[in-house]
């Protein structure tokens, strides 16, 4: 089960939509912090709102439409990339070949 679960994981983390996904989850926290953290930069030197990391959070915003498309779209991010293996593997009859050399029990743990 080890080897098996090793090769998923290699599998999952190098694929380029692995890389596409986090371009995308990458680009929308860029786009936040240039919409709503880049604007306060000038508020820090005067005395009359000391700002702090927690407020200008993506998570603890709820105001703007970036943290509401990233936890939108968070599912799909993270099913993308390797969502479509399994179906490959038994179309390609590779789950067979793994499943030959095998326990199916340990292929299906390791997906």
């Amino acid at each position: 089960m080890n080897r098996i679960f090793k090769l998923e994981i290699k599998r999952a983390f190098r694929n380029r939509l692995f890389a596409a996904t986090l371009c995308v989850a990458f680009a929308i926290c860029v786009w936040h912090f240039m919409e709503n953290v880049w604007i306060w930069r000038m508020y820090v030197y005067y005395d009359t709102y000391p700002l702090s990391a927690y407020e200008k959070w993506i998570g603890a915003d709820n105001a703007s439409v970036q943290p509401l498309l990233l936890y939108l779209i968070m599912p799909a991010l993270c099913a993308i990339p390797y969502g479509r293996s399994f179906y490959f593997d038994v179309k390609s009859g590779y789950a067979a070949q793994i499943i030959s050399r095998g326990k199916k029990s340990d292929y299906i743990r390791a997906k």
